[in-house]
């Protein structure tokens, strides 16, 4: 999904209103890199020359995708991944886990505090990897297109089409990047699908690395 120029201009809009309280307003724009480049070139004079006491602050997974009449106008920061440790002791604080819950968690968020949350407070969230180890396990059994896995896995993709595919691609890259982790006998902390290692195990003695 993109960000289009309408949904800027509703930025910018919000961005002319002097704020209720206070004397600053700070607006966030979610995944810029989805500004399309008429979204982008709309909201360039505002970045530019913001009203008094706005500022704007755009979250991005990659700067390729923003313009460099954005980028230059801009001050990047950029933010690294935790580590392990200290996503641990981020999850104890805020959560209060321990044992085998605490490192599913930790293993999951990948240092990022975001992910974490969301797959602690989010039910959703598990149930998407678990759509994927579903897939995974469906394609598995096809032999041919008259199988009913087949037929099963038609079915899945319609609904991951319907709900939008990013997320599914994500967790497919990270499903198949933990495989060849068992295939080549990695140490298990080092998987993100610590949560359901038993399903992993299976799905690695059906497939090879070749």
């Amino acid at each position: 999904k993109s960000i289009g120029v309408d949904e800027v201009r509703r930025i910018i809009g919000e961005a002319n209103v002097m704020p209720f309280e206070g004397s600053r307003k700070v607006i966030v724009i979610y995944n810029a890199e989805l500004m399309t480049t008429q979204a982008q070139n709309a909201l360039l004079k505002t970045i530019e020359e913001p009203a008094f006491g706005v500022f704007f602050i755009l979250l991005t997974k990659t700067l390729d995708n923003l313009l460099p009449t954005i980028r230059s106008r801009c001050a990047i920061h950029r933010l690294f991944p935790m580590s392990r440790e200290e996503m641990r002791r981020y999850i104890i604080q805020q959560y209060g886990l321990s044992g085998p819950s605490l490192d599913e968690a930790v293993a999951i968020a990948r240092g990022i505090p975001g992910q974490a949350d969301e797959f602690i407070k989010n039910p959703a969230r598990r149930a998407a990897f678990d759509q994927v180890l579903e897939f995974l396990t469906n394609l598995a059994a096809v032999r041919s297109l008259q199988d009913r896995s087949a037929l099963t896995i038609l079915r899945q993709n319609k609904a991951v089409l319907e709900q939008g595919p990013e997320s599914f691609l994500e967790g497919m890259l990270l499903a198949v990047r933990d495989l060849a982790c068992l295939k080549t006998g990695e140490d298990y902390k080092n998987l993100i699908f610590l949560y359901n290692m038993e399903r992993m195990k299976t799905l690695a003695g059906r497939y090879t690395m070749a």
